[in-house]
């Protein structure tokens, strides 16, 4: 354990440990066969009873009472170091272990569980003496029960039928490396610190990082924690074994080393069953044309039972157990997040109005993202109950009423979300409610069209259902959602997700050509006029078949076209598609003659085209509505100083 990563508080801690120890006999590696029994991975129960009856009947109860509380798994674990300890006194010292420990009010019950149970221990030498620690560390392992930690019981994985459809499209692996080896080095004893220091580098860890950033861990406190974990003194490992959470949960990794390792093989040998049950349940909710690749990372100690980001996904091995059918639920959960962020058009947020932003993309986004994939891989096993639900509706009437207020809005969605919270289980039903009303390819729409669509399609199924008050917004909440609903025309939109989904370049430019033609006499068609056209774009080569669907969008959006024109004519400019860019530019300063922007983009387009007079007179205009316009000031300055003379 090194001094450059464990402070020197800690360090004194650590020598004190030592001291108090000092007067156990010298420590050699005992072997594990102790006191007239093998305590090897293999022994039963009924061998540990009758080696104890030998004793007495008292032994023999205490392991009687033992079965009843410990699986087995966990017994031999438990006995194994034991086993270990010169003298069976020294487990009154298990407790002392937390002075290294993390402090916080779960290590303090820790210590204090264990300091109760071990504190009148007076264990003779022998079995019986044995006997009697176990008791006691597994009354203090009762007490410090973590149902986010669950037993290893050994439970066998039992495949299950999956349609290969589903498969076929939705392909799901998983990353065991990390996992296996942060389990080498707990286990090794002899780990390096720059061993360490590079695993913790390691970007599969960034996720832990930034969940575990909000109570202050950084990679060098997450390299101590590990150092300590891995240490293999038995009083150690029957602290991590007390106390599954010891060490940022790493303690309880460290000491289930060995049954983590069965887990990962037998995962190993079920992953292509896991994964075709898992896209089984996300199939129906999908777009039927979505291909997906979904890479999700085997961990430890993640704080969550699994994550997902734009680029990232993961379980924690910890929350499961052996329990196979929660871990399939939450595969397709996290899954689910990569499917909607395949499926979800870009563009359907350019509609929210500035002042709903807020609103739209926290609390809104969170209740959409979060319970359709609740729902798809609930993690509990019992569904929310009413009351459960709406607690989330009553937490999001508060942060509509306090939509204005940023800050007030950040601290409603930590609490929305905390444990799998209100949020979670509010948008559990309002999906159950869409797919009972609408079925399961409506929130396939929802996964296209975002957060705006499904709450107004949980409105429809609501009102057909009638709902109780308690899971219904206000009037004045429903108004709203319908206005930020309104401009997403989704026969149009959701056809531009078919051709930005289109594999093959000419069917997509030939579906995008019949949609334009299908579209042109449409007026609320501007927005899904301008993701096709966007797709087209982004595919590479497209901006001749763009730009037709990219000005007949914008031109149906007229007003409303926002900030969609610098959107797409930067993204032509990208492309090196400069005359299709100044085409672009021309018509959003014919649609926004008073807006700076559209001028300063004019300019930004005929000086890329080389036409500086043209230019400079765009660059005046935009200063003309809007003296302070600091874009436009500096390319003029730029401009007329590289037309000056040398």
């Amino acid at each position: 354990m090194s001094s450059a990563v464990i402070p020197r508080r800690l360090m004194v801690l650590l020598a004190t440990l030592t001291l108090l120890g000092a007067t156990a006999p010298a420590r050699a590696t005992p072997a594990l066969e102790r006191f007239g029994f093998r305590w090897d991975a293999a022994w039963t129960w009924e061998q540990l009873e009758a080696r104890a009856a030998r004793e007495g009947d008292g032994p023999a109860a205490g392991v009687r009472e033992l079965r009843g509380q410990v699986p087995l798994a966990m017994a031999r674990v438990l006995f194994r170091h034991l086993a270990r300890l010169p003298n069976m006194l020294d487990a009154r010292r298990v407790g002392q272990r937390a002075a290294i420990d993390r402090g916080s009010q779960r290590t303090r019950g820790a210590e204090q569980a264990l300091s109760e149970a071990t504190r009148t221990l007076a264990p003779r030498n022998d079995l019986a003496g044995m006997l009697e620690c176990a008791r006691a560390l597994a009354a203090a392992r009762a007490r410090l029960a973590d149902p986010f930690l669950p037993e290893l019981r050994g439970r066998p994985y039992r495949p299950e039928p999956a349609a290969p459809g589903p498969v076929a499209r939705l392909r799901i692996r998983f990353d065991y490396r990390v996992a296996e080896t942060l389990l080498d080095a707990l286990e090794s004893g002899a780990t390096t610190d720059a061993e360490w220091k590079r695993l913790a580098h390691d970007p599969v860890f960034r996720p832990i990082l930034r969940n575990r950033a909000l109570i202050g861990v950084r990679s060098e406190e997450l390299v101590g924690y590990w150092q300590r974990a891995q240490d293999p003194d038995p009083v150690n490992r029957l602290y991590e074994w007390a106390y599954p959470g010891s060490y940022f949960d790493f303690g309880g990794v460290a000491v289930r080393a060995g049954a983590y390792r069965s887990l990962l093989s037998e995962m190993r040998a079920a992953a292509p069953n896991i994964a075709a049950r898992a896209a089984e349940r996300l199939a129906p909710y999908l777009p039927s044309d979505l291909r997906m690749e979904a890479s999700v990372n085997v961990l430890f100690a993640g704080a969550v039972d699994g994550w997902a980001s734009l680029d990232e996904l993961g379980i924690d091995l910890e929350h499961f157990g052996d329990d196979w059918d929660y871990l399939v639920r939450v595969v397709a959960h996290e899954c689910y997040h990569r499917g909607q962020t395949l499926s979800l058009l870009p563009l359907t947020a350019q509609s929210v109005p500035p002042e709903w932003r807020i609103l739209h993309d926290g609390p809104m986004a969170t209740v959409w993202r979060e319970g359709c994939a609740a729902y798809v891989g609930y993690a509990r096993p019992q569904p929310p109950t009413p009351a459960e639900i709406a607690a989330g509706f009553a937490l999001f009437d508060r942060a509509f009423r306090q939509r204005g207020d940023r800050e007030g809005l950040r601290r409603l969605l930590a609490e929305g979300i905390a444990m799998s919270g209100p949020y979670y289980r509010m948008g559990w039903h309002m999906a159950r409610l869409i797919e009972k009303h609408d079925g399961a390819r409506a929130l396939g729409e929802c996964a296209v069209l975002g957060p705006a669509h499904f709450f107004a399609r949980y409105l429809e199924a609501a009102e057909a259902a009638g709902v109780p008050p308690a899971q219904r917004f206000r009037p004045e909440v429903e108004t709203a959602l319908r206005a930020l609903a309104d401009p997403l025309d989704a026969p149009t939109l959701l056809e531009a997700g078919r051709i930005l989904r289109a594999v093959d370049p000419g069917a997509r430019r030939r579906r995008a050509a019949a949609f334009l033609a299908a579209a042109k006499g449409n007026p609320r068609a501007g927005l899904g006029l301008v993701q096709a056209g966007e797709a087209l774009a982004r595919a590479g080569g497209g901006a001749a078949s763009a730009l037709p669907l990219l000005e007949t969008g914008l031109r149906h959006l007229g007003p409303r076209a926002g900030n969609l024109v610098r959107r797409e004519g930067y993204l032509l400019l990208e492309n090196g598609a400069i005359k299709p860019a100044l085409a672009l530019f021309r018509l959003g300063a014919r649609l926004g003659p008073g807006d700076p922007d559209r001028q300063f983009l004019l300019g930004e387009g005929y000086r890329l085209a080389g036409s500086g007079e043209r230019a400079r007179a765009a660059y005046r205009r935009a200063l003309e509505l809007s003296p302070g316009f600091a874009p436009a000031a500096r390319a003029l300055a730029l401009l007329d100083a590289r037309a000056a003379p040398p």
